[in-house]
């Protein structure tokens, strides 16, 4: 059985910032399509993806998070830990993403990177 994700949004500051639930594994479908739907509707916005209560990600949403970084946009991680942040070295997506200890760090960085598109 596949539970529903509760994963929260909230905008702040020209930051969009998704709180992500514990579980992304690849067989979490509902989860992963909530972050792909998210990402999809911030396409181009600035976001920070919060993993602080995140304990598994898998290959499908490695591969997610690889298809969003050609966007236009800052993507900032925050609360990577354990096997998280494991899964980032192989995947080399450490490169696309800046890591950031907190939540106010993250926002302060990516802020900057504000496109004005008329």
């Amino acid at each position: 059985m596949i539970r529903i994700d509760s994963a929260q949004a909230a905008r702040s500051d020209a930051v969009t910032t998704f709180s992500l639930d514990s579980d992304y594994g690849s067989m979490n479908e509902s989860g992963l399509e909530n972050v792909r739907q998210f990402l999809d509707k911030n396409r181009g916005a600035n976001v920070v993806l919060n993993f602080s209560r995140t304990r598994i990600i898998g290959a499908s949403f490695l591969g997610i998070l690889a298809q969003a970084s050609g966007r236009n946009c800052a993507i900032a991680l925050v609360g990577l830990n354990g096997l998280c942040k494991e899964a980032f070295g192989p995947a080399k997506l450490g490169a696309l993403f800046d890591e950031f200890r907190t939540h106010q760090d993250a926002i302060e960085a990516i802020s900057p990177h504000i496109s004005h598109l008329d």
